[in-house]
């Protein structure tokens, strides 16, 4: 993958897990209705963390069996 591509879709990504973090702190209510609390905003954003997380985790991976594939 051309590096360009790479930060683009990097980049993009980002956007779209900001977009959803400040979804989650400015709604008030969920999709069932259920008021939002501190502690549900919370769980909300952890979960979208450790999604964050695990993308890193695999594009360093990725990225480093590419490197390691080109020498």
């Amino acid at each position: 993958m051309k590096r360009k591509t790479f930060w683009w879709l990097n980049g993009l990504g980002a956007l779209i897990l900001l977009i959803l973090a400040v979804v989650v702190l400015i709604r008030r209510t969920d999709g069932s209705g259920y008021p939002e609390t501190i502690v549900t905003q919370s769980i909300a954003l952890a979960i979208i963390a450790v999604i964050a997380l695990v993308v890193i985790a695999v594009e360093l991976i990725v990225t480093y069996i590419h490197k390691k594939h080109r020498q």
